[in-house]
């Protein structure tokens, strides 16, 4: 049985290639500065606190996984399956906070993980 992956590999650079998380590092950006206060009524409370010396870091985290289906055709005998296969993101987003101001941020994730993220500062800056 030979598997048809090429319509699913071209499918995930195509959609690879539209989705970037420029637009949520630059929001990150426009934190740089701000008090706390600015960084809970973007994203909300965080998940959990750390201090670290003098700094606090904010700590924000989503993950999960999602089913899908791939079609697979069957070259003997022309038959069309569809196969389940899961899918996982995640998004660990750190912000630091020196002296009451946003002074660093770092993030390890995916698009889907790190989209709820993206959707609450675009929201806090497009007010």
């Amino acid at each position: 049985m030979h598997i048809r992956l090429l319509p699913l590999l071209s499918a995930s650079l195509l959609l690879g290639g539209c989705f970037t998380l420029e637009p949520f590092q630059e929001n990150l950006d426009r934190l740089y500065g701000k008090p706390s206060s600015a960084v809970v009524a973007a994203l909300g409370y965080p998940d959990s606190t750390s201090e670290v010396g003098d700094e606090v870091v904010y700590q924000y985290g989503n993950s999960g996984s999602s089913t899908t289906f791939m079609s697979q055709t069957d070259y003997n005998t022309g038959a069309i399956s569809m196969t389940p296969y899961t899918v996982g993101y995640s998004c660990n987003l750190k912000i630091i906070i020196d002296n009451g101001f946003v002074r660093h941020w770092e993030y390890r994730g995916d698009y889907t993980g790190c989209e709820p993220y993206m959707e609450r500062l675009n929201s806090y800056f497009s007010k």
